[in-house]
């Protein structure tokens, strides 16, 4: 009895881990940038460095 259970749990956790999830996994994060949209413009550049100036100012590192 405690073989077969062992065995179908193993079982249960294979299939588990062999099915993805992939679609869930290649989506792009919410609420941040690409390298493709990071600094285009002047202004962009100037936010990026008030983000860090406040990152730096806050003693977060």
């Amino acid at each position: 009895m405690n073989k077969n259970r062992f065995i179908t749990i193993l079982i249960l956790a294979i299939v588990v881990g062999t099915i993805s999830c992939s679609k869930f996994l290649e989506r792009p994060p919410e609420g941040q940038m690409t390298e493709a949209e990071a600094l285009k413009s002047e202004s962009d550049i100037i936010a990026f460095a008030n983000g860090v100036y406040t990152l730096l100012s806050d003693n977060v590192f």
